[in-house]
């Protein structure tokens, strides 16, 4: 908890931030460690960040191999709450990263590997998942303040099931 009672939130980009910042408002102390642009893959925390994140009431990180950091970080610190985005959802979504042409023997091909897009947060049925994570997490934290995280939680998570449905008339309408 931070200095007035609140709770103590990090997170290392601006989706979980924003989904916090959605659901409780100014009931808790939020901080984002990387800038909005800002690579995480290559991101290398500072002193500060460190004990912020080994501080916090709960650390929020997507996970995947641009979070390769985060693994190494977490390793080396007791007991910090954390919660993984890529935990949260039932679906993650395939991207393929093209190699380019190989010559192997005189025959010419295409390689390519299969990964998991790590934006999971992008899918509007996603972010309501990382949504409920997020807002159960907080209510088990925060008890006092658990009614209002329930209720902005859903409110939030009814917006993102609309904003699906617009996604999906509009692609439908296009066929």
């Amino acid at each position: 908890m931070s200095g007035d009672g609140s709770l103590r939130i990090v997170t290392t980009i601006y989706a979980p931030y924003d989904f916090v910042k959605q659901i409780a408002g100014d009931k808790v102390s939020v901080r984002m460690l990387l800038s909005p642009g800002e690579e995480s893959h290559s991101f290398d925390p500072s002193p500060k960040d460190l004990i912020d994140i080994n501080e916090c009431d709960l650390f929020i990180y997507n996970g995947g191999e641009n979070d390769e950091w985060v693994n190494d970080i977490l390793e080396s610190m007791d007991d910090v709450n954390t919660l993984k985005m890529m935990d949260c959802v039932d679906t993650l979504y395939k991207e393929e990263h093209e190699h380019g042409e190989h010559g192997h023997e005189g025959h010419t091909h295409e390689h390519s590997d299969e990964e998991y897009d790590e934006h999971v947060w992008t899918s509007p049925i996603n972010a309501a998942a990382i949504v409920k994570s997020i807002t159960e997490e907080l209510c088990v934290l925060d008890e006092n303040n658990a009614e209002v995280y329930t209720d902005n939680g859903q409110a939030y998570t009814e917006r993102l099931y609309e904003l699906d449905k617009m996604i999906n008339d509009i692609v439908s309408d296009s066929d």
